[in-house]
């Protein structure tokens, strides 16, 4: 599965993991946990069909958010995750990724209503990545 891939390009890059630690989410942050910290959830999976029905190509994209404690640190984490999987194309966790591309980052606003003490900025990155599916 593509999120398994995603999770694997994340935990095993040592320049992310250096600055988060285990602090590597499928979609939620554990509230307690420290930052700096990254989320990543699948957004969209196109599959596409030949004559033939379904060819095992998919057109993905996923969301990766990092948080920091500062815009600085959250946009120095962006920019490392950025290095790490925009480009990308191989093997991950089973999943062949034809192209792993950065089609959109933004901030994340730092607070969000009922969370002022969280003090939490974040940029949201979104990867289109074609790959094939089993």
């Amino acid at each position: 599965m593509i999120i398994d891939a995603i999770d694997s390009l994340l935990i095993n890059n040592s320049s992310i993991t250096d600055l988060v630690g285990n602090r590597i989410y499928s979609q939620v942050r554990e509230q307690s946990a420290g930052l700096p910290a990254i989320t990543y959830q699948v957004i969209s999976g196109i599959r596409n069909h030949d004559m033939s029905g379904p060819n095992g190509l998919v057109e993905g994209r996923v969301q990766i958010n990092c948080f920091a404690a500062t815009i600085l640190g959250s946009l120095q984490l962006a920019a490392i995750v950025r290095a790490a999987l925009s480009g990308f194309k191989g093997g991950s966790a089973g999943v062949e990724i034809e192209c792993m591309l950065l089609g959109d980052q933004g901030d994340l606003p730092a607070i969000e209503p009922g969370n002022e003490a969280m003090n939490l900025f974040g940029q949201m990155m979104d990867f289109y990545v074609l790959y094939k599916e089993n």
